[in-house]
């Protein structure tokens, strides 16, 4: 039985750290007292203080200025580090992966699983560089800032986590496993380290439903409130099943678009049925869609993990572009209750819109992968799990 909910509340998903029970460890170097002391102070709320200990004294090692330094600063080198790490491991991982290609019988499934592994792999780079770049932004930060740090550092997380979820078992799983482990590890620490920095401020949520959050800007809003008809018109592109657009698929009319676009990119799509498996990759900034309405613009595909997919990769439509917008469409998966979960949209981009939209499923549905996203006016269906993922999500 389907189930059919109208979602008005608001649900947030946030990284959570509990407390472990055990004392914590005893530190004892005279010479690096004070960096012991902020150590002990960014571990507290860690639950493996352990680990994170261990990592951070591993940077003091390497590293003779850390004794005196700020919270701020140390975050900043454990995120250099970790992105070090990173290519190291995307290196080492490379050069075994021909070796692993022969040891196993699905070629296919290796190949899928290396994407999957690379893709997350720059994701979580690309969101620590930023965290950096913004922890660097001044002297004293605003909350827009950390509300950025704090989002771009979840996102991480999330990325090392898809790819342990995602990638099928086998030699490949078990080359990578450890490498995820150590920079799971690595961004729960930072995660720590932000939070003992971070102020919180709780009274965005008292707006965001009416006002839209507000990391949408001002010009965003306008494109949301202002006449579908006249927002048509003013479309980049046109995409048409009967030929009076200036392309016949959704995936054309996305490959046009021009890549990290810092304007607003309109694509029109008119009424009727597209059966094909839309991606916009991750070069494909500030993207809109925008169709007839719930009931006749429709992207329809049938993935699911019965055909050997991960979750992630059975998405009808998957975005990963910053700044995307979804108006007007429905979204559909049409893989039936028995095959196990089958994406019909999947959002991993940050700062993503999604208005109006109809999305149609069973298990799994709606991804709200991760980072910051908007639901307004959507109708959701599915029968298990039917909304799940690890975005900071306002419906």
């Amino acid at each position: 039985m389907l189930v059919h909910t109208k979602l008005s509340a608001v649900f947030i998903v946030m990284i959570m750290f509990s407390q472990a029970h055990s004392d914590l460890v005893r530190l004892e170097d005279d010479n690096i007292n004070g960096f012991i002391t902020t150590v002990i102070g960014v571990c507290k709320g860690y639950d493996d203080k352990q680990s994170c200990q261990n990592l951070l004294l591993e940077l003091k090692r390497v590293s003779s200025s850390l004794s005196e330094m700020r919270c701020r600063d140390l975050l900043i080198i454990v995120l250099k580090n970790s992105v070090w790490r990173i290519d190291m491991a995307m290196i080492s991982v490379m050069e075994d992966t021909k070796l692993l290609e022969k040891m196993e019988n699905d070629m296919l499934g290796v190949k899928e699983d290396t994407n999957l592994f690379e893709e997350m792999m720059e994701s979580a780079k690309d969101r620590m560089i930023r965290s950096v770049e913004e922890l660097l932004g001044g002297e004293s930060l605003n909350l827009g800032s950390y509300e950025n740090v704090h989002t771009w550092l979840s996102g991480v997380l999330t990325s090392y986590i898809t790819c342990i979820d995602g990638i099928g078992e086998g030699a490949y799983k078990r080359r990578v496993e450890p490498e995820l482990e150590d920079l799971i590890s690595r961004a729960k620490v930072a995660l720590a380290i932000f939070i003992s920095i971070s102020p919180r401020d709780d009274t965005e949520l008292k707006s965001v439903v009416s006002n839209g959050p507000s990391w949408l800007s001002n010009v965003d809003k306008e494109y949301l409130y202002l006449n579908p008809e006249v927002l048509k018109k003013i479309a980049d592109v046109v995409v048409a099943k009967d030929g009076s657009g200036k392309y016949n698929t959704v995936n054309a009319a996305i490959a046009a678009a021009p890549k990290y676009n810092r304007k607003r990119f309109v694509i029109y799509i008119k009424t009727g049925v597209y059966d094909e498996i839309v991606r916009i990759e991750s070069t494909k900034a500030n993207l809109t869609l925008i169709g007839d309405g719930q009931d006749s613009t429709i992207i329809t595909g049938n993935l699911s993990c019965n055909d050997g997919k991960s979750t992630f990769h059975t998405a009808t439509i998957a975005s990963n572009g910053n700044g995307f917008m979804g108006i007007d469409m429905c979204f559909r998966n049409t893989a039936g209750p028995t095959k196990g979960p089958a994406v019909a949209l999947r959002v991993s981009g940050d700062m993503s819109v999604i208005y109006r939209c109809r999305i149609e499923g069973y298990q799994d549905a709606l991804y709200p992968h991760r980072d910051r996203q908007f639901y307004r006016e959507c109708f959701i269906t599915g029968t298990v799990d039917f909304i799940c993922g690890n975005a900071a999500a306002v419906f």
